[in-house]
């Protein structure tokens, strides 16, 4: 993606959230537009991550972060503000789970997956 991030499909591919890890293990959700470029300003408040830990899940929120030109109370940033990663997820590609977004008062849920080759890709047309 264009942060260097780990793409996810929201929506077949609609839209999209692009999660990137930094040094400091703060999660951070880009929402793009479907050409994977373009800022993709939403509603919503925050944005969750559930995150698959082992047996466990664990539901990570970050919060709105309007970037210049998204619009009155909208935002295509989210971060983590002071929640800390289960200690097993040490960059990107530990991520596994799904993304939940609410876009125009629709809700979205994109998996987070690994496959990077795109084989069987199943879009239930």
């Amino acid at each position: 993606g264009p942060h260097g991030g780990h793409i996810i499909e929201l929506g077949g591919e609609d839209y999209h959230a692009e999660l990137t890890l930094d040094d400091s293990r703060k999660l951070t959700a880009y929402l793009l537009q479907a050409d994977m470029k373009t800022p993709l300003p939403a509603d919503a408040e925050s944005l969750s991550v559930r995150l698959q830990v082992g047996d466990a899940t664990e539901e990570v929120t970050l919060a709105a972060q309007p970037q210049e030109g998204d619009g009155e109370g909208q935002a295509s940033q989210f971060a983590m503000a002071d929640a800390t990663l289960p200690e097993s997820i040490k960059d990107a590609e530990d991520l596994q789970g799904e993304v939940v977004v609410s876009i125009a008062g629709t809700q979205y849920r994109g998996k987070i997956s690994h496959d990077h080759d795109h084989e069987g890709h199943d879009h239930n047309h």
